[in-house]
């Protein structure tokens, strides 16, 4: 019996609110400064904090909704894209419904329960990124990371973000590589 990725929300929610709540004092105490955005996301380097929601913080945008802006709501639409839920598609109250049923679920199966689940979405991410890499390399082509889920990217991002690089660069070296070698044969 396969879990939902939106049955993970409360995995990634507590441990994503915390962040957030910081991420407001943050902008909060820097919000005076026209550089504050480079300044929160500087302070959450390592946390990785999508820019399009510690935007939502900007008090004098025209869009500005206070709550939309709040730590527990950006957490929240985070914690979603974590799973691949769709927010653009759902509301936030379905986002809530969501984050309630997960906890249900985490309560009944454990927290140890859903570490294993998100341990196998970050294996199978892996895996549909790799093979993403091997079908690129076979055509010949550069792998099309703009299709990569969030989950996915967030997976590069946090850990394998070098990898990746690296790998993208051995294969436009040995691109480079194949095609300076057919020039080679034609002379």
């Amino acid at each position: 019996n396969e879990t939902t990725p939106k049955l993970l929300i409360g995995f990634f929610y507590p441990r994503l609110y915390p962040k957030w709540k910081e991420a407001k004092d943050c902008y909060e105490k820097n919000k005076k400064f026209s550089n504050w955005r480079k300044i929160v996301a500087t302070a959450f380097e390592e946390d990785k904090l999508p820019s399009d929601l510690i935007e939502r913080f900007d008090e004098t945008s025209p869009d500005f909704d206070p709550y939309a802006a709040m730590p527990s709501t950006i957490a929240l639409e985070h914690a979603a894209r974590m799973c691949d839920v769709d927010v653009e598609s759902v509301g936030l109250r379905t986002l809530q419904n969501y984050l309630k049923e997960s906890r249900e679920w985490i309560e009944r199966v454990g927290e140890k329960k859903a570490e294993e689940e998100v341990g196998k979405r970050i294996a199978h991410a892996i895996e549909d990124i790799t093979m993403m890499f091997r079908v690129a390399y076979q055509m010949g082509t550069r792998p099309p990371i703009d299709r990569l889920s969030f989950f996915q990217r967030q997976i590069l991002v946090d850990g394998f973000e070098e990898d990746l690089m690296n790998a993208i660069k051995k294969f436009e070296d040995q691109r480079t590589s194949s095609e300076n070698e057919g020039e080679t044969y034609l002379h």
